[in-house]
């Protein structure tokens, strides 16, 4: 017997925003997160245009301090 799965389609519904932040010293939520049908939408941060290791990645938009430039 042969069984063969096949991957699920998945949609964005809603696309994830960059937040628009001022520099305040405190932790802030660098955007908002999206939603998806189909597959869980998940995010990492760096500051260079390096993709992060596969571990990185979260459910949930992370907080940054500092007054710079994030990629999600």
């Amino acid at each position: 017997v042969t069984v063969t799965i096949a991957k699920a389609a998945s949609t964005v519904t809603k696309a994830p925003a960059a937040a628009n932040k001022t520099y305040n010293g405190k932790a802030q939520a660098i955007g908002t997160t999206g939603t998806a049908t189909g597959g869980t939408l998940k995010y990492a941060v760096t500051t260079t245009t390096t993709a992060p290791a596969d571990s990185a990645y979260k459910t949930t938009i992370a907080t940054q301090t500092n007054a710079k430039t994030y990629l999600v």
